[in-house]
C-alpha cells in the first residue's frame, strides 16, 4: 500500500498542475467566441461534461456486461461499498 501511495502523490500532483495549465488556455481561448453574459454557463457546461461521461460510461458498461452475462460493475449508481464488498 505504501508503495502505491508514495507512486500516487506524485502522480495526483504531476496531473493537477497539467491540468492548471489547461484551463486558463480554454478560457482565454473560449472568452473569444462565446457572448460575455453566456461565458459561465458555457464554460460551467464544459467542466460538467468529464462528470457526466463518467456517470454515462458507467452505466453503459454495466448494462452491457449483464446483458452479456458478465458481473457487472463492482460500483453501480446507487450502490454503496457494503453493498459490493461481500460479492
Amino acid at each position: 500500500w505504501t508503495q502505491g501511495l508514495l507512486l500516487y502523490v506524485p502522480l495526483w500532483a504531476v496531473n493537477g498542475f497539467v491540468q492548471s495549465l489547461g484551463f486558463p488556455n480554454l478560457v482565454a481561448v473560449t472568452s473569444g467566441w462565446v457572448n460575455p453574459e453566456k461565458r459561465g454557463l458555457v464554460l460551467g457546461m464544459w467542466s460538467t461534461t468529464g462528470a457526466a461521461g463518467d456517470i454515462i460510461g458507467l452505466s453503459v458498461a454495466t448494462h452491457v456486461l449483464e446483458r452479456s452475462g458478465g458481473v457487472g460493475s463492482h460500483a453501480r449508481a446507487g450502490e454503496t461499498t457494503e453493498q459490493w464488498t461481500n460479492v
